[in-house]
């Protein structure tokens, strides 16, 4: 709940504006530093001094993983998710070719079902071949970069072709007034 109502803070930010998307690209570089330095400090420090509380324990309330969401993982993640939108909004004032953007355009416009099915498809394959938990950093990059890129290709051709994502569709319809007159 909490990054959906950031988002939709976020969301009303003026951020077509250079001078407003800096300062807050500045802010998200600021927060995702000091909640991952408040993390690591926290950690380091209990774990210092409580040798009968486990790692994992310690870790579990200062942590800025994912699960479970406690409040240093949602700054960091608020934080760094900030940056990736602002630093995309950057990318595209130096990119004078509208048809490179079309391909994440369409990706940003089917993100409901990006969404659900990275969490169905992507997890869930993860977790058939018995791969989605404590696997290496470099195996966790590639299956996102993976899932990444397909979901660009599918978001891609599928608009080409329609004119609404899959889950988009349903909620259009079903928000429908006329089918509820």
């Amino acid at each position: 709940m909490a990054f959906l109502l950031y988002g939709m803070i976020l969301g009303r930010m003026d951020l077509q504006n250079i001078s407003p998307r800096r300062r807050v690209m500045g802010g998200a570089i600021a927060v995702a530093v000091a909640a991952e330095s408040v993390s690591w400090i926290l950690t380091e420090t209990v774990a210092g001094s409580l040798h009968s509380v486990p790692r994992s324990d310690i870790a579990f309330l200062f942590g800025t993983q994912p699960m479970p969401p406690m409040p240093l993982y949602i700054l960091a993640g608020a934080g760094t998710a900030t940056i990736v939108i602002t630093g995309c909004l950057e990318f595209r004032e130096h990119v004078s070719n509208e048809d490179l953007l079309q391909p994440f355009v369409a990706t940003g416009q089917m993100a409901l079902s990006l969404y659900v099915a990275h969490v169905l498809l992507g997890m869930g394959a993860l977790e058939a071949i018995g791969r989605l938990e404590d696997q290496s950093p470099p195996f966790a990059m590639a299956s996102a970069l993976t899932f990444s890129v397909l979901s660009i290709g599918f978001s891609y051709l599928w608009l080409r072709r329609y004119s609404r994502s899959p889950l988009e569709q349903v909620m259009r319809t079903l928000t429908d007034r006329e089918l509820w007159s």
